[in-house]
């Protein structure tokens, strides 16, 4: 049983590369610059923060309409309501 666990997780691994890829190249570098800004900023509403930060590169690339939302994800808007 050990084993298939073992490769179940070697499996999984091997098919999330080109997610893992994908991250690293195009969201973790502009993500960790807006998260070092809060951090020296230390504004009020730090989602917010990011939320502007999202919107201002937004205005200097060229993306879809189709693509950009303007809707809060869930997850915000379950932390905004505690």
């Amino acid at each position: 049983m050990e084993k298939l666990k073992l490769e179940e997780e070697e499996r999984l691994c091997i098919l999330a590369e080109p997610l893992r890829q994908y991250l690293m190249e195009y969201v973790f570098p502009t993500l960790t610059e807006a998260l070092i800004e809060v951090a020296k900023l230390r504004p009020e509403d730090p989602i917010d923060f990011l939320v502007s930060i999202y919107h201002r590169l937004l205005s200097f690339i060229n993306v879809p309409d189709s693509i950009i939302t303007t809707e809060i994800p869930y997850c915000i808007q379950l932390r905004k309501t505690m």
